[in-house]
């Protein structure tokens, strides 16, 4: 079943369920239609929802609530929270009176209130896997599992430029790993490794980082996810940037909370300023072109073209709107670092 969709739809206190076999190819632009678009969705009728594995992306429309909310595992958005930071009050002006929200659970938050049994539709993901010290040592401040490569953090960073090449946008394989000592002293550790794995090894964690080396935490287009380990109020805040449920293992006397505020919250949790760090605006409309482009060629020029004319008029459609303010944006961002520099 190619790239199919979840539709909930619920009206006068009565749900309806359809799966649009194409529909997560056009998430979320088709959204930006509004309600009227909206009116009579696309897909088939089922009498109750297909599990998880089968809806790439998904849709809650709740006319009751007049709450809109939306994910699409297979699209640019679902790496990149910056991206989703930049798009969702452009949607939500589409959707006036409406409550517009991005479906950080995924599929589990756009089934929520259905009279199904969730845990028959989820996907069961396997246990994470304790790391040793090893494992730890080898994944840490060297992402070599990302690419493929044994490429430095540095390297990988250099690597991962949509300018060169919008094809070559492989971001959002690091994690960030910070640990507030009982002196207020926040120690950044940056990697391949995977969050879950790492939280898995328990309290055994924080023995094992005292040797490893911190590193600089890098710029929010190469981090999908992060957790921050306050050793003083035994507390441990995780995120991750795409959509799905993040289940974290418990820590005997801490308290583990998940957030979705991505790489600047943590940040600000840490005491950082996430300014230099957030998601630039070019590189915002470098994944907005990709998003609502046709191809790799046509985002590229499309790129460019708004670069050089943020009211370039060759963009038409649902599309225009949105790309010639993020243009603008990027113009804007661009003139205030040639000030600054």
């Amino acid at each position: 079943m190619p790239d199919p969709a979840l539709y909930v739809i619920v009206r006068d206190g009565r749900h309806e369920v359809r799966l649009d076999r194409s529909g997560a190819l056009s998430l979320p632009e088709t959204l930006f239609g509004g309600p009227d678009a909206w009116s009579d969705p696309h897909g088939r009728i089922e009498a109750e929802p297909y599990d998880e594995v089968w809806a790439s992306g998904g849709v809650l429309l709740d006319h009751d609530r007049r709450l809109l909310r939306w994910y699409n595992r297979l699209s640019v958005t679902d790496d990149s929270l910056g991206l989703r930071r930049a798009l969702m009050p452009l949607l939500a002006q589409c959707w006036p009176g409406w409550t517009v929200q991005h479906a950080d659970r995924g599929y589990a938050a756009v089934i929520d209130g259905l009279p199904v049994d969730p845990a028959a539709l989820l996907m069961s993901d396997p246990p994470p896997r304790p790391v040793t010290a090893a494992g730890m040592l080898a994944g840490l401040n060297a992402p070599s599992s990302v690419l493929g490569q044994p490429l430095s953090l540095d390297e990988y960073v250099a690597t991962a430029d949509p300018f060169e090449h919008l094809g070559n946008l492989r971001g959002y394989g690091l994690t960030v790993l910070s640990v507030r000592d009982t002196g207020r002293t926040v120690r950044d550790y940056v990697g391949g490794m995977l969050l879950t794995g790492m939280l898995a090894t328990g309290p055994r964690l924080l023995a094992i980082l005292d040797d490893v080396q911190t590193a600089a935490v890098p710029g929010e287009l190469y981090v999908g996810d992060g957790g921050l380990l306050d050793v003083a109020d035994r507390t441990i805040a995780v995120w991750q940037a795409c959509s799905g449920r993040l289940e974290p293992a418990s820590w005997p006397g801490w308290r583990v909370t998940v957030h979705h505020d991505g790489l600047p919250g943590h940040l600000r949790r840490c005491g950082h300023d996430d300014t230099p760090l957030r998601l630039p605006a070019r590189t915002v409309l470098a994944e907005a072109c990709m998003l609502f482009a046709y191809d790799t060629r046509q985002a590229e020029h499309h790129y460019t073209a708004l670069l050089n004319d943020p009211d370039w008029p060759g963009v038409t459609g649902r599309r225009r709107a949105v790309l010639h303010r993020l243009a603008k944006r990027a113009a804007n961002d661009g003139v205030q670092n040639l000030r600054r520099g």
